[in-house]
């Protein structure tokens, strides 16, 4: 349990877990390896929010969106006899079935990370994680992509349901590798710490200091005193790298299928020991969520149907001839994919800064969320032209102009700037992909 006290005559390692254990659960600390703090984040317009001066406007909001969806109900009863377009639900509705079953499979199919990290941390050889392991998790990764990415065109689906498939693959990617690398890491940990128990036989590099990670910006920076080099010190760090911040999991007590399937359903990229709990179900709450959920799913897909999928019918000689515009990306997407900012920052660019430079680790950064978005488009269009990896490659040299002197403080320009690319720059490239 949480308070089992250690038996005295225990190695000197289950000692220091134990200590770890203790302080994480007095105090988060920066940890060997980037973590997130999940903190609970009360929007402006929820009930539970302190702020009150937006909420009239929240509720006249969703009365306006109420209004347009009665009146254009009454519309298409009075056109066509009907409350709804059916044309946009006739095509989410194909393939509804062996979407499913393809979904299922391809989730339960990185389980199997699971039972290579078990095999990893209890082997001696050629298979630690250190060695052999991080290939073949890197290999069945691969080959998982190719597999999963290729099924959609092979059974033919919708565009609808392709896009869907592949953006729940890409989440399961990072899902998957963040669990794989993060676990490789704790145990190759273990494995020093372990190792220590006997400092005499214990081997050179179990001996070198821990690296430190950089630590999340969403953590509180407190001055840390200057650490040694001696044994006790290394001992303490790396007992508290294999404890989770809250102090309730040690590594590897959350090798388990539960665990894993615990963080397959939480809404994050980013793989930890333990994530923050309520103390019990708010089923009003979950309610609420649910319904918000798939009531933004009908307006989405009512106002596609009514003000959209029209005008694009008759556009297609206007959109030609049109060039995108382009602006720093890079402020942008921090807040609005949250969850793929913390995977690529803690799996990407951290981790190539480890043998690169900084600027070489981002363009690594770029290249890898550029990629993955041509892929996207790919699938929407059945095409791979790059205008989209390109335009995203070339942040790197408009960040470079937007953060120089003659640049940077000219906020207005930049923010107009912004707002241009957002208006033209995304529509005018889906245009380049559907009409070139």
């Amino acid at each position: 349990g949480r308070a089992t006290p250690v038996p005295p005559d225990a190695p000197p390692s289950a000692h220091s877990i134990s200590s770890a254990r203790r302080q994480a659960r007095a105090k988060a600390k920066h940890r060997l390896f980037h973590s997130i703090n999940y903190t609970p984040r009360v929007s402006h317009f929820d009930p539970a929010s302190e702020y009150s001066d937006f909420r009239g406007f929240f509720v006249l909001f969703w009365i306006g969106l109420s209004i347009m969806v009665v009146t254009t109900a009454l519309r298409n009863i009075k056109e066509t006899g009907y409350p709804l377009r059916v044309e946009v639900y006739r095509i989410l509705s194909r393939n509804v079935v062996s979407l499913a079953l393809s979904d299922v499979a391809m989730v339960t199919s990185t389980a199997v990370a699971l039972p290579l990290q078990r095999h990893f941390r209890r082997s001696t050889g050629l298979l630690q994680w250190r060695r052999g392991g991080v290939w073949i998790q890197s290999l069945y990764q691969i080959a998982w992509l190719v597999l999963w990415v290729e099924w959609p065109f092979l059974l033919d689906w919708t565009w609808t349901a392709q896009v869907f498939f592949e953006l729940h693959t890409l989440t399961f990617l990072m899902k998957m590798h963040s669990y794989a690398f993060y676990n490789g890491h704790l145990s190759e940990t273990e494995r020093r710490l372990s190792d220590l128990d006997h400092p005499a036989a214990a081997k050179v590099s179990s001996l070198e200091r821990a690296v430190k990670y950089p630590s999340s910006p969403s953590r509180e920076h407190s001055p840390q005193p200057s650490r040694g080099s001696d044994l006790a010190t290394l001992r303490q760090d790396l007992a508290t790298e294999l404890t989770s911040p809250l102090g309730a999991v040690t590594f590897p007590q959350n090798l388990t299928l539960y665990n894993y399937i615990d963080y397959a359903l939480c809404p994050t990229l980013c793989y930890e020991l333990e994530y923050p709990r309520t103390p019990r179900i708010r089923w009003l709450e979950v309610f609420y969520k649910t319904l918000a959920v798939f009531g933004c799913i009908f307006l989405m897909i009512t106002v596609s149907s009514e003000f959209i999928t029209p005008v694009l019918a008759d556009s297609a000689l206007r959109l030609r001839n049109a060039a995108p515009r382009l602006s720093d990306w890079l402020e942008f997407s921090r807040e609005w994919n949250i969850p793929v900012y913390h995977f690529l920052r803690r799996h990407v660019y951290f981790s190539s800064k480890t043998y690169f430079s900084n600027p070489i680790a981002m363009a690594i950064t770029f290249l890898v969320s550029s990629l993955g978005h041509e892929l996207i488009m790919g699938c929407i269009t059945k095409k791979l032209r790059g205008y989209g990896f390109v335009a995203m490659m070339l942040q790197l040299p408009i960040v470079a102009v937007q953060r120089s002197n003659l640049i940077r403080r000219r906020w207005v320009f930049n923010n107009a700037a912004f707002w241009f690319s957002m208006i033209l720059g995304l529509s005018m490239m889906c245009s380049l992909y559907v009409l070139v």
